[in-house]
């Protein structure tokens, strides 16, 4: 069994009965890794993956968690869907043969053909020593630093020439190929060096060129491609979505009322989730404790005394099974009033072509303090359509009619009276 993870780690809770399988280390089943390889019977296998867990690294990017289940003792390339083993040869001729021969879950076997940086990677962290490969610019199927695979479903294609250079990593412009040759490699030191070898840990699992019969002891070889029917597999794939802290609430706006205050602001929604589902707004007032608000937009927040002022925040709550709270939004400030009742007692006085209003303060000032007047004529005469008092006290002007006043509170809410 091999569980592959992206964006992410998986570890097991249940490990009864469980064996490591080669190139997996058994202390990540419970530590965690995006990699996690064992074997051992159904029922201890069906134990182990019903506590298995997941954790995401990167909020608001996709994840998958991938299960693969296959005959045991190799390690298993859920990338190409390859598997890999080691045997034992000092030759590549007789490491040819060998792996040749092999067969594994109705796969036929050849020395391993690496093609991609991934494939390199995987065997880099799966085989702990150099081993024969199937890189050949001889024998029966190549000629001199023109160098090919020997078997498998890259036979007899060219993937390095001098063109590509020595110690070349990657994939070379002369022949669409990959390698991943060690420094000055391939070189002919010692003679003719017509084999290829996987270099191992010591190097970085760098390829180096050698003669038939020198320096390796064992092969890597491969299973998938090179011939035969899978006889039992079992691969399944679940997609995740890693959740993280969904974007600050905007907009917020507070709308004054007597003895109470609305507030408003955007729907945190799509991309600003972040990965995770809206569970519930909380508002803060006065840097207070946060107060649920469900999921609207917006509220009303009443018992609130008149002409002192109140300062909010919005944030937002989101849940993937864990929850994730937004920053909070910028605060906005705001004084609950009413607007003042009309000025009373309005008189008018009319000498020639002057008139002059008087009038007394209104009964009650809203919950804020009357801070000025306004007194307005019609029609309007030059610029004295609307003239600006802040006590009580008289207004003249020219040639006018129908004059009004209105008192106007902290808050600018107004009221008239004719």
């Amino acid at each position: 069994m091999v569980i592959t993870t992206t964006n992410g780690t998986s570890k097991l809770v249940s490990t009864a009965g469980l064996k490591a399988i080669e190139g997996y280390s058994s202390a990540d089943w419970t530590d965690g890794a995006s990699s996690l390889g064992f074997e051992g019977s159904q029922s201890a296998i069906n134990s182990a993956i019903a506590t298995l867990s997941f954790k995401g690294s990167t909020p608001g990017v996709p994840a998958s968690v991938r299960i693969n289940a296959i005959l045991g003792g190799l390690a298993y390339n859920p990338d190409n869907g390859h598997y890999y083993d080691v045997g034992s040869a000092t030759s590549w001729t007789d490491a040819r043969a060998a792996a040749k021969s092999r067969t594994f879950n109705g796969l036929v076997g050849y020395l391993a053909t690496i093609t991609s940086a991934q494939e390199q990677d995987f065997l880099y962290s799966k085989t702990q020593a150099g081993g024969w490969i199937g890189a050949t610019d001889g024998f029966d199927i190549s000629t001199d630093q023109i160098w090919k695979w020997a078997d498998g479903p890259e036979a007899n294609q060219t993937f390095w020439t001098t063109s590509c250079g020595t110690g070349s990593h990657g994939i070379c412009a002369a022949t669409g190929m990959y390698s991943f040759w060690n420094v000055g490699e391939p070189n002919n030191f010692n003679g003719p060096e017509e084999s290829g070898a996987f270099g191992g840990l010591t190097i970085g699992g760098q390829w180096n060129d050698l003669s038939n019969a020198a320096g390796q002891s064992q092969y890597i070889v491969e299973y998938g491609g090179g011939g035969g029917t899978v006889a039992e597999t079992f691969d399944a794939t679940t997609q995740i979505t890693v959740a993280g802290n969904p974007s600050a609430p905007t907009g917020l706006t507070v709308t004054p009322g007597g003895g109470q205050l609305s507030l408003s602001f955007n729907e945190v929604s799509g991309a600003n989730l972040n990965g995770g589902t809206l569970v519930r707004y909380e508002y803060q007032q006065n840097g207070g404790p946060w107060i649920s608000l469900g999921t609207s937009t917006t509220t009303i927040i009443t018992g609130l005394t008149n002409d002192a002022t109140y300062t909010y925040a919005i944030r937002a709550i989101t849940t993937d099974g864990t929850e994730f709270i937004s920053p909070a939004s910028a605060t906005v400030s705001a004084i609950p009033a009413l607007a003042p009742t009309a000025p009373r007692n309005v008189t008018t006085k009319l000498i020639g072509t002057s008139v002059t209003v008087a009038w007394s303060a209104p009964t009650y000032d809203g919950g804020s303090p009357i801070v000025r007047y306004v007194a307005k004529v019609t029609p309007a005469v030059g610029d004295q359509h609307v003239q600006h008092c802040s006590h009580l006290g008289k207004f003249a002007a020219s040639n006018l009619c129908y004059p009004r006043a209105r008192s106007r509170n902290r808050i600018h809410l107004d009221s008239y009276c004719l």
